[in-house]
């Protein structure tokens, strides 16, 4: 059984811990700087070994790999250390704090041979991987144009208070998982255009952006990002879809409903979400994602498979998100 090692021990950690207990490995120990944070999730999950200084961990544990749940500008440092002991890795998203670092992690980790994998888990909710399969499958014909959108007024700081001092914040935070999926959709980007602003109080960087994207296939996709949005019906957390192809269009609306469009009539069905007793009712659609991209990772850090989180192909979803802030600052279109 894989053991691994647990780097952050911050909301998201305790979620994501629980979401590896799911599956057949064994946690042998947690760190944080905050050594009371690290030993409160310790004894959450009854975890024996706790630390505050993760190169006394790599020192003291032997571990198939470490999960590392960080804040960003501290992902660079943390991959770099676990390189340096020669452990594989998983790192939470965005990778890093600008694209040259982002590369260089990736480029010492394939020097040193090591598995390095980004937990991107939104297309790995389980709307997503439906929409996925019926695009796939044909249904709608070639996609030609797209909606991807997330739209709300939740108080998102309240949970995560350190998103307020970001200067780049809600593309960086929340634009890398919907360009992750216009990726997993329909394929990598010809080109970009952003335009981004900053709505009411309580952040330093932007809380609204919007991006138009055409892949390489054609498709037209905007991305609206957004936590300024008063809406009829706040679906945090889930991103909605309207998707239109040759043959027909489909639709991803509030709590999963999924609707196929065709000339012959509409299909209708609701996709279920996985349900587990440690989710968190606020981020449900998001959280119940953690353990199917936990097992991908596993069987590809296993050699099992292939996996779209590697973060070699992740440099492509960090990409868009750079040159979202490009096109932004400059007002130009940016080019791939």
């Amino acid at each position: 059984m894989p053991k691994i090692g647990i780097i952050g021990c911050g909301f998201w950690a305790g979620y994501q811990v629980a979401a590896w207990k799911e599956l057949p490995i064994e946690i042998v120990a947690v760190c944080d700087p905050n050594l009371e944070k690290a030993q409160t999730l310790a004894d959450k999950f009854g975890i024996e070994k706790v630390y505050s200084d993760a190169r006394i961990m790599f020192l003291n544990e032997a571990l198939d790999f470490v999960d590392i749940i960080t804040s960003p500008e501290t992902h660079a440092d943390m991959v770099f250390l676990a390189a340096k002991y020669g452990v594989p890795m998983i790192c939470q998203k965005p990778m890093a704090t600008d694209w040259e670092t982002a590369v260089t992690m990736v480029e010492v980790c394939k020097q040193k041979q090591l598995p390095f994998f980004i937990h991107e888990n939104f297309r790995w909710q389980s709307s997503m991987l439906r929409v996925k399969e019926l695009l796939d499958a044909d249904t709608i014909g070639k996609p030609f144009k797209a909606r991807v959108f997330f739209n709300s007024t939740f108080p998102v700081l309240q949970f995560q208070p350190n998103l307020a001092q970001l200067s780049e914040m809600i593309i960086a935070d929340l634009g890398v998982h919907l360009f992750d999926l216009v990726r997993f959709f329909f394929g990598e980007a010809h080109l970009l255009f952003c335009r981004t602003q900053k709505i009411g109080e309580g952040f330093v960087g932007e809380n609204v952006a919007n991006t138009f994207i055409e892949t390489k296939s054609g498709v037209h996709c905007y991305v609206e990002l957004s936590w300024a949005s008063h809406v009829e019906y706040d679906c945090f957390p889930q991103t909605l879809l309207y998707i239109e192809g040759e043959k027909g269009s489909i639709k991803l609306e509030k709590d999963f409903k999924l609707s196929i469009m065709k000339p012959d009539g509409i299909q209708q069905e609701t996709v279920p979400v996985p349900d587990y007793e440690w989710l968190h009712p606020d981020y449900k659609a998001s959280q119940a994602a953690l353990v199917a991209c936990n097992h991908d990772i596993l069987e590809a850090m296993q050699g099992k498979k292939l996996s779209g989180n590697a973060a070699e192909l992740n440099l492509k979803t960090l990409r868009l998100v750079y040159a979202a802030y490009e096109s932004a600052r400059d007002g130009k279109v940016v080019y791939f």
